[in-house]
């Protein structure tokens, strides 16, 4: 259902050149200037990676994402860090092939936790945003 949603908003947002959530609403003020959200998704391999250790980060905490080509799984596979470079896991597959050649291009992605949760089955969510400025910088090169 979250790519069904994503693809219909990635059309409205190519259609439009901004986001379809924008279209027909006041404009956003300068907070949501500075960043557009392109993805809300899940962390996989946590159990894998963290194993039961208690998880290092918390909802609204900062994360990197970080291309992991030489990993033999997937070579569009970016992994989830927390900015003191602690492995969380990976982004989705299906997500990594549209992120990588982003990261790759040097654009500026951004990522949060939005939620944490140990039980029934430990998971981690995340939301990444592109910076404004990089998409400019993207665009023109």
């Amino acid at each position: 259902m979250k790519r069904r949603s994503f693809m219909i908003g990635l059309c409205g947002a190519a259609a439009t050149g901004v986001p379809s959530t924008a279209v027909g609403h006041r404009p956003p003020d300068q907070r949501e200037l500075s960043k557009r959200a392109l993805f809300s998704t899940y962390v996989t391999n946590v159990d894998t990676v963290l194993g039961h250790r208690p998880f290092p980060v918390v909802p609204p905490d900062p994360v990197r994402l970080r291309r992991v080509p030489d990993r033999s799984y997937d070579p569009h596979s970016i992994a989830v860090e927390t900015t003191g470079g602690v492995r969380l896991g990976y982004v989705p597959t299906n997500i990594g092939r549209v992120l990588a050649p982003m990261l790759k291009a040097g654009l500026d992605l951004k990522a949060h936790v939005i939620g944490a949760r140990n039980a029934p089955r430990r998971a981690i969510e995340i939301e990444i945003a592109i910076a404004m400025e990089a998409a400019v910088q993207y665009r023109e090169t």
